[in-house]
């Protein structure tokens, strides 16, 4: 019985420095839930955690992704405060590393200050998810 737990934790440890490697892959990984009620409940928008500091251009990224990906199922949108900044319908990578929703986002053209960044996630086959995150531009002065 001991072993199993020990196990389980290795187990549980790996899978959260694998999670943690993953997510260097983008500056910036927004969590997104899906918002849709169930039945009798309201539908639950994610919480607001503290703000990242960022400067320059940085890759922006959603996290979890989808299991499986079809063209032209998704549509994923970027916003600063209320200004959209980007969308697309996710790249398809190749058939070993599957597709993204990344985006290379210049804050240079944004003035320094604190902002919210949005994420909607548009699924054909299923409710939208979300994800807000706050974000402090802080370039170098030119």
């Amino acid at each position: 019985m001991i072993y199993a737990k020990i196990s389980l934790l290795i187990i549980c440890l790996l899978m959260f420095i694998f999670a943690s490697f993953l997510a260097f892959a983008a500056d910036v990984v927004i969590d997104v839930r899906s918002i849709a009620g169930q039945k009798g409940k309201s539908a639950v928008v994610p919480a607001i955690i503290a703000p990242v500091t960022v400067k320059d251009k940085i890759t922006l990224d959603i996290s979890p992704y989808p299991r499986i990906f079809e063209s032209d199922r998704y549509l994923v949108e970027y916003f600063l405060n209320d200004q959209m900044i980007y969308s697309g319908n996710g790249t398809v990578l190749d058939s070993s590393s599957g597709f993204s929703f990344q985006y290379l986002f210049d804050t240079s053209v944004f003035s320094n200050g604190e902002y919210k960044l949005i994420v909607n996630l548009w699924d054909k086959k299923s409710p939208m998810a979300i994800g807000i995150k706050k974000i402090v531009i802080k370039n170098d002065e030119k």
